[in-house]
């Protein structure tokens, strides 16, 4: 899974910045602020936690820009379904 500068969701284009750390917060990886258009990913992990912090932090902004009212819990359950069918399947992506 490759982490690109740029991703849209639901139309709406997003900066992806690579930071370093964590943010001060001892178990954030990413944050997501779809106001602002931007999601952080830490560079302080592995290339999984990376790829599965993308994939949260995309499901964040699907929450917000959709007013879904999902919580943090759900949020986290569905980034890991998520994360090993894009993971498991990679054929389904191919053009």
């Amino acid at each position: 899974m490759r982490i690109p500068g740029r991703i849209k969701v639901g139309g709406v284009p997003f900066e992806i910045i690579l930071r370093n750390g964590t943010n001060g917060e001892s178990t954030s990886y990413g944050s997501c602020n779809a106001g602002a258009q931007k999601i952080w990913v830490s560079e302080a992990v592995g290339r999984q936690q990376q790829e599965t912090t993308l994939v949260h932090e995309v499901l964040e902004a699907i929450n917000t820009l959709y007013e879904l009212g999902l919580e943090h819990t759900q949020i986290s359950c569905l980034e890991t379904a998520l994360y090993a069918f894009i993971v498991d399947n990679p054929e389904v992506f191919k053009k």
